[in-house]
């Protein structure tokens, strides 16, 4: 899948998470503009998003390899190459945080910093 079917594909997943955890649909939208305030409520939804992608389990923990494997599954080959550099920037500079929504938000707020266009997150 290319940036706009992975964008597809979450929408259900980020409809779950926005019920789990009663984010505003304002604060998801804003992280399209960089803004990824530490509201507790956006930072449990991209734990749900990540938990959900298999990029995180519920303890938090990321496994690398079941993360590039999801990639390979799911990106095409023109996106993939640029999903596995970014998640690899980041899973080795994203300090690990004991709490698994803080981390996720880190996480997610250094996809967007390192290579914005394939942060497909709805």
């Amino acid at each position: 899948m290319d940036i706009d079917g992975l964008k597809n594909m979450v929408k259900p997943m980020s409809k779950s998470c926005k019920s789990k955890t009663g984010v505003s649909d304002e604060l998801v939208q804003g992280t399209h503009n960089g803004e990824f305030p530490r509201d507790r409520k956006l930072m449990c939804y991209f734990k749900c998003i990540s938990v959900l992608l298999k990029i995180m389990n519920k303890q938090g923990e990321v496994n690398t390899k079941t993360v590039e494997n999801q990639i390979n599954i799911l990106a095409n080959d023109e996106v993939a190459p640029r999903l596995k550099e970014v998640a690899k920037l980041c899973y080795e500079t994203v300090e690990r945080n004991e709490d698994a929504c803080e981390y996720a938000l880190d996480l997610a707020y250094c996809t967007f910093t390192k290579d914005s266009s394939v942060y497909f997150l709805p």
